[in-house]
């Protein structure tokens, strides 16, 4: 498995997945119109530089495509961070979002926590 910053590349699947009410049933989040919105929060996700963390495409070789995302997310209002994950439906009940979830909590939750007691 491979997390890495979104790419444009990842929209069409993107879009797929959050068209899909099962995967985001919980999440409070509304489903893409169009491949073109789902391109356009890629290009508009500024997490990465914003905060120095965020969510990470997730891939299961280096040549294979985007099937859903993991990581950590801030919230300014109340200042908190969660991890959380989306994948395509077809890749439930594999680990998969189980081995991601904890790559980014012992990547990022060590380093947050040091740069909160400094």
């Amino acid at each position: 498995m491979i997390l890495r910053e979104f790419s444009s590349e990842d929209a069409q699947v993107f879009f797929e997945m959050n068209n899909a009410s099962d995967v985001i049933k919980y999440t409070g989040d509304k489903a893409f119109k169009s491949v073109q919105e789902a391109e356009a929060f890629i290009a508009a996700y500024s997490h990465y530089e914003q905060y120095g963390y965020g969510r990470w495409a997730i891939c299961l070789k280096p040549n294979s495509g985007f099937i859903g995302f993991c990581g950590l997310k801030y919230h300014p209002e109340p200042g908190i961070t969660e991890v959380g994950y989306r994948l395509i439906k077809k890749y439930w009940g594999k680990g998969i979002a189980t081995e991601a979830t904890l790559a980014c909590i012992n990547h990022g939750f060590p380093a947050l926590i040091t740069d909160l007691t400094s």
